[in-house]
């Protein structure tokens, strides 16, 4: 599914506030080239066609909800309800391990090639979570042979055990700070914290937030 989602990235002083599909966003951060600040993976992102993003005025959430991306400070902020940036599920991966891995010719949009090169260069700890045998961390084996243990213990598990087969990112071991929000209202206040915002900025996060507590009442 997915939707829009405001998302506002720095990089080299410069605040680009958009609005973009949700979608794309777990592949471009979930990336070794998003760790290495890769000039080329970075600028692509933020200038893609028109038909993927939308520019926007207000430094506030919208949709899904707002992701700070701060290349300047190695800083990401998010509080939105279409994925998180720490993990990446097995799930993701074990797709491209069959007949579709030959349909992405770009290793870089192939997650499984992507995941290949984070593990090699030690951006990611592999666990399961879930399964009693496979306590231990999977990690101290080669990727290869992580891959080829949990694609067999993978294909034995429900589709409510599978969430618990993940890779986990390394990224203060990058120097990055990756900070998720439950609460906006504490992301409205660290956020003021580090950036300046307009009146109109603030009057659209307090509009937000009363939604979110409306909806909640409600629930």
């Amino acid at each position: 599914m997915g939707g829009s989602i405001r998302t506002v990235f720095i990089k080299d002083g410069q605040v680009y506030k958009q609005t973009r599909w949700t979608n794309g966003l777990p592949l471009f951060v979930k990336h070794d080239k998003f760790i290495e600040k890769n000039e080329e993976w970075i600028n692509d992102y933020i200038n893609q066609p028109s038909g993927y993003r939308e520019e926007h005025e207000t430094f506030s959430p919208s949709g899904y909800g707002l992701d700070i991306f701060d290349f300047d400070r190695k800083k990401i902020y998010s509080h939105q309800i279409y994925c998180n940036y720490d993990t990446i599920h097995y799930a993701n991966i074990a797709i491209f391990l069959g007949k579709h891995a030959s349909d992405i010719d770009d290793p870089d949009y192939n997650y499984s090639e992507v995941t290949k090169r984070m593990w090699e260069k030690k951006m990611l700890t592999t666990k399961i979570t879930y399964i009693n045998s496979l306590k231990k961390e999977i990690g101290k084996h080669t990727y290869e042979k992580a891959l080829e243990m949990g694609k067999d213990y993978f294909l034995k598990l429900t589709l409510k055990e599978r969430k618990y087969v993940e890779f986990i990112i390394n990224w203060g071991d990058f120097g990055w700070e990756l900070r998720e929000y439950d609460n906006l209202r504490l992301y409205l206040e660290d956020v003021k914290k580090v950036y300046t915002l307009t009146q109109e900025d603030l009057d659209v996060w307090e509009e937000t937030i009363k939604e979110n507590e409306d909806d909640d009442n409600l629930d």
